[in-house]
């Protein structure tokens, strides 16, 4: 076909044309990527054109942006040719990938962009049908007609329709509508045309039937068409019939046929055509489409080839912030060879974020992408057949606008005012507020009878929500109670709903305002504005008697398996303490020996060592206890046990001491049950809900082993632990002794706790989270307007205002304190492990100084006494081990070792074994002289024996 390479040949020149001649000012030129059909399409005109508008208007601007495009032709419903087209693509370095896709050839396109990080822009999908969540690297310009379709059916209060489709897009569309659908007790009729152009058989089944509403969602218009001409020659285009097309280009199609039976049509469009950038590309296309045959039907732009326009414009504006911000992006060339390990586009990330941050004017309106890089913000205009009154001339024109940043509203006419005729009607009767008795929402005064009329005799958050509400909205309500006191269940044997649900259902209420909890059940029946409270299932039980510490309650601030490291500690850091100044010679010294008897030998001495294994116990309990002791290591291995320890026990005793304070202070509250489990787990407390509500609606129907347990429990116990209203729960925890727990709304416990006697507390967390919210009629046009002035209260911060007057300023048993119910942790091994860390790292620091003293000393006494140094170490072992004098076989050493202070291994005055050679036994200092010397130089005795006197401090035991 001549129409490509003529049409791409005469592109490429024209931007070679404008890329020459800037050369006076700076250009950056990108190339973008395209994936279309093979055939000739409005798409790619729509691309061609708007990018020779691009590099034109940026021609002698500086920078100059110039875009070009590649774009490879291809089957865009088979996955194998689009993942080849795109790798194609990645080879010629582009910035971004603009092309068409359908939902079964979109996972291989997420696959490849989100490998090579390059962003995939497609006009054909809105995302929403077939991606949740984060969209990577995909963003979509086509946004979803499901919720217009919704607020649409909403708004025309359908409550059963058809739904024509024909293709795998439209079956996603319609899984998005069943789901909400269900919500709402709306019946939906799925019809799948599939590719037959006869849908006669189809329609003839919707006439029969008794739905007058049909949904249209086609692939294309000219299906479109066909189904609308079809159901015309079948007397369905008649005014009991309303369609809805979801097509946006139901404008373009000759409606002229059915504007003489005053049919109900209404179609979508975003395309606005008044703008100058449609009448400009209209222009170029009616050019373009002279030449070419293909495309002369194509007489207006498309929806997606609008689409295709604005992807130019999204790329065009993150260039231009990107230059701005001095962000350099620089294309590389990537491939798919699978030989090869895969590479990504470096600057892939920062261009999307830029994409996805675009905030640009297009032929579809204003575009903007979320979080999931689907369309945002954006407004869509409602079609339909309207009958100029003057002229009598019926056209197909704008009838009403849906913005999707405020749902469920329709601007109708040129003024943008919301009309709804039955919200009118509202404003201008009295509603009825069916609510119940149920303290602090809605009570009578103390004083009530001081009143006469019958709305000032009560008073709540529920009035009080009221008032402010109706400064937002002009209406005119009046309070009701419920006539059974209950607030909603329904009953499968009458099949009817009961309490506040109930009477909105039958019409003898316009709104239920109470403490009235949102549920899907509910939801079905009735609507709920927005929350005005979230709440949880909670447990109220009978306050527990304060309890004193008892006489072990010093214990507590440490739990028992650190008190059992502790002791561990203690005996590990004393044995290691022994070890190490056994072995270590420094631990060593000389100490005087017991005085001579007449005969002996002169002055002796003697080595010591202070650590045995009591002192080495005794040292690391005064250290423990912070109050010394009267020895201290000597070796550099001992002063290391010593200083772990000190650090030790200074964590320990600090954190014991910063804990204890409190665990002897604060009384605490014994409680029997602190959760749900507990509750669960016994039978000696009772515990029921209110007999007809959500609550007990919860436990009958949740899935949790441990709630399903206790709804076993609660429904055959006998007598029952069901209450009618929640007062009489709350009296039932109070008389009950502490028998009797109350599950029910934790703002109603939070409440009734503050309320005199104050004998009632509220435990564990809460069972699950939900909300109250004020409920209307299915349908009603007062919920809109309600939630809308909920928000605004919120955001005002009103709500949290009257919670707080009400909970708290109004409470009786003062605010209440946090502190003394709270009940102080007890440390864990994990808090102070650290310490633990450092204690046997130092004793282990200390074995290992200890074996390089041991090694270093016997090496140095080998050395001098010219041995082995495995004698010298046998001998030093020997010593350490037996603490006694050992002998050496050569004379050298036992000479060198005879000057060296000995231990005192005995105080006998018998030699140990080995005699005067052993090289650590006795060794005479000084010969001790003889008697007769002695008197011969005039010294008596007794004289003698003085001097020569043991010190005071000698053991007794050594005494002479």
């Amino acid at each position: 076909m001549a129409f490509e390479p003529r049409r791409w040949t005469t592109f490429c020149c024209l931007c070679m044309t404008y890329i020459t001649g800037a050369l006076a000012v700076q250009e950056y030129v990108f190339l973008l990527g395209g994936i279309f059909r093979s055939d000739p399409s409005q798409e790619q005109g729509a691309l061609r054109h708007v990018l020779y508008k691009n590099n034109l208007q940026y021609n002698f601007t500086a920078p100059s942006i110039f875009l070009t495009a590649l774009v490879e032709n291809t089957d865009v419903s088979d996955s194998f040719s689009v993942g080849a087209s795109f790798c194609s693509l990645l080879s010629r370095e582009p910035i971004v990938v603009i092309g068409l896709a359908s939902s079964t050839t979109l996972p291989t396109i997420k696959s490849y962009s989100n490998t090579f990080n390059i962003t995939f822009l497609t006009p054909s999908l809105s995302g929403a049908e077939v991606t949740s969540g984060k969209s990577d690297f995909q963003l979509y310009l086509r946004p979803s007609p499901i919720p217009v379709l919704v607020d649409i059916i909403f708004h025309h209060r359908w409550n059963k329709f058809y739904y024509l489709y024909d293709d795998i897009e439209g079956l996603y569309r319609l899984e998005s509508l069943l789901e909400i659908a269900s919500k709402r007790n709306w019946i939906v009729l799925p019809l799948h045309l599939r590719g037959n152009d006869n849908v006669r058989p189809f329609l003839q089944r919707i006439r029969a039937s008794d739905a007058y509403n049909v949904v249209v969602d086609t692939s294309s218009i000219n299906r479109t068409e066909s189904v609308l001409t079809q159901a015309l020659q079948l007397a369905m285009m008649t005014v009991k019939y309303h369609y809805v097309v979801l097509d946006f280009d139901l404008q373009n199609i000759d409606l002229e046929n059915f504007k003489h039976n005053n049919v109900n049509i209404t179609g979508l469009n975003m395309v606005d055509r008044t703008h100058p950038r449609h009448k400009d590309f209209m222009n170029a296309w009616t050019k373009i489409i002279q030449h070419y045959e293909e495309v002369k039907y194509m007489k207006y732009i498309k929806f997606q080839a609008a689409l295709t326009y604005d992807s130019v414009a999204v790329i065009n504006d993150a260039l231009r912030r990107m230059h701005l911000d001095n962000e350099n992006l620089v294309p590389e060339q990537l491939t798919c060879d699978h030989d090869k390990a895969i590479k990504q586009w470096r600057h892939g990330e920062k261009m999307r974020n830029y994409l996805k941050n675009v905030e640009v004017q297009g032929l579809t309106g204003q575009i903007k992408f979320d979080e999931a890089g689907r369309r945002s913000n954006y407004s869509i205009d409602l079609m339909g057949l309207v009958r100029n009154e003057d002229t009598g001339v019926t056209t197909f024109d704008k009838v009403g606008t849906w913005h999707s940043s405020n749902p469920g509203a329709f601007s109708i006419g040129g003024d943008g005012r919301i009309v709804d005729p039955t919200v009118t009607d509202s404003f201008n009767k009295t509603l009825i507020i069916t609510t119940i008795l149920s303290e602090p929402y809605y009570m009578l005064k103390k004083n009530a009878d001081e009143f006469d009329k019958k709305e000032d005799k009560y008073e709540g958050y529920c009035v009080e929500l009221m008032k402010n509400i109706a400064k937002h909205m002009p209406i005119n309500y009046k309070f009701e109670l419920v006539g059974d006191s209950r607030y909603g269940e329904y009953s499968p044997k009458t099949n009817r709903w009961d309490g506040m649900i109930g009477e909105l259902i039958d019409g003898k209420a316009d709104i239920a305002v109470a403490p009235l909890t949102i549920t899907s059940e509910r939801e079905r029946f009735v609507e709920f504005t927005t929350p005005f409270m979230s709440v949880g299932i909670s447990i109220m039980i009978k306050k527990p008697q304060n309890t004193k510490p008892g006489v072990f309650s010093f214990l507590h601030p440490l739990s028992h398996e650190i008190w059992m490291c502790i002791v561990f500690a203690y005996v590990g850091v004393s044995v290691v303490l022994f070890l190490v100044s056994r072995f270590s010679p420094y631990e060593w010294h000389a100490v005087d020996s017991p005085p001579p008897l007449f005969g002996d030998s002169g002055d002796r001495q003697e080595m010591a060592n202070d650590f045995g294994i009591f002192n080495s116990l005794w040292f690391s309990l005064g250290a423990f206890m912070q109050q010394g002791c009267d020895i201290s290591p000597r070796s550099l291995s001992g002063r290391i046990v010593g200083g772990v320890w000190w650090f030790f026990t200074l964590i320990i005793i600090s954190s014991y001491t910063a804990n204890l304070a409190a665990f002897l202070t604060v009384e605490r509250m014994v409680s029997p049950i602190e959760s749900a489990d507990d509750l669960s787990k016994q039978t000696e407390i009772a515990y029921g809900t209110v007999n007809a509500g959500s609550t007990k609606k919860f436990f009958e129907e949740s899935d949790v082993t441990v709630y399903q347990k206790m709804w076993a429990y609660m429904s055959t116990t006998e007598p029952t632990v069901f209450v009618e209203t929640t007062q009489a729960g709350v009296e039932r925890v109070r008389s009950s002794k502490g028998r009797y727990a109350f599950l029910f709304e934790s703002t109603m416990n939070e409440y009734h706790n503050q309320r005199k006697p104050c004998d009632t507390i509220k435990v564990g967390n809460n069972l699950n989270s939900r909300g109250y919210g004020i409920a209307t009629r299915k349908g009603s046009p007062l919920k809109e307007n309600l939630t809308l002035a909920v928000l605004q209260l919120r955001e005002l911060g009103v709500l949290l205002k009257l919670e707080k007057s009400w909970w708290v300023e109004k409470g009786e048993c003062g605010p209440p304190d946090s502190k003394s119910q709270e009940q102080a942790n007890a440390l864990s091994l994990s808090n102070v492990a650290g310490v633990f860390y450092i204690l046997v790292g130092g004793l282990g620091l200390a074995m290992v100084v200890a074996l390089l003293e041991f090694c270093y000393k016997s090496r140095k006494e080998a050395k001098t006494s010219k041995t082995t140094l495995q004698m010298a170490m046998r001998a030093k072992a020997r010593m350490s081990i037996k603490g006694e004098n050992s002998t050496v076989s050569t004379p050298e050493f036992t000479k060198s070792l005879s000057s060296m202070p000995i231990t005192r291994a005995t105080n006998s005055r018998t030699p140990p074994k080995g005699g005067s050679g052993h090289p650590f036994g006795r060794k005479t200092l000084t010969p001790s002289p003889s008697e007769e010397d002695l008197l011969a130089k005039g010294i008596r005795e007794d004289i003698y024996l003085k001097e020569r006197a043991p010190p005071k401090n000698y053991p007794d035991h050594a005494r002479i």
